[in-house]
């Protein structure tokens, strides 16, 4: 289990079975060692806000035209959060107003055995003082799939993972 800092501001993360980048705050990759292949497909973690301007309901009726003010929040500082031997993170403080700021960790745990599986844990703080926003955080993966599950407090919900239904 390690963690370094490979250039200012990029920090990568390994264990027996992942390696995992991060640059400015954001996973920007994340190898899998054993199967020799990368997982993601662009930046990951990666918080993003959008305007909640409804044509009814705030924070229910989300149209379509919220994606067009789509804003990428850039990371401040990153720095080791912890250096031991089960476990490696780094903590990132993203500002997203003066009222508002969200707290990152990004963390790999050691690998006991080849059968356990290996994950990369993302923890976020918020504190949230927005009006008529909403936040997301992006994990784009490299895997194909015509819908994906998310699940809610109500239960799971499937929708397409592209817009074309053609």
């Amino acid at each position: 289990m390690t963690v370094k800092e490979t250039s200012p501001g990029t920090f990568q993360l390994q264990n027996a079975h992942l390696t995992a980048t991060i640059a400015n705050g954001v996973l920007t990759s994340l190898f899998d060692r054993r199967a020799n292949r990368e997982t993601l497909s662009g930046p990951a973690n990666q918080f993003v806000i959008f305007d909640d301007k409804p044509v009814y309901w705030q924070a229910w009726d989300v149209e379509v035209y919220h994606l067009e003010t789509r804003q990428e929040l850039p990371n401040s500082k990153t720095t080791i959060h912890e250096d031991k031997g089960y476990r490696a993170s780094v903590i990132t403080e993203t500002r997203i107003s003066e009222k508002s700021l969200i707290k990152t960790v990004i963390s790999l745990s050691a690998v006991l055995d080849d059968e356990q599986p290996s994950m990369v844990e993302c923890t976020a703080d918020v504190e949230w003082h927005e009006t008529m926003k909403f936040l997301k955080v992006e994990f784009p993966v490299n895997v194909s799939n015509m819908e994906a599950s998310y699940e809610t407090q109500y239960g799971i919900i499937k929708r397409p993972t592209h817009y074309n239904t053609s």
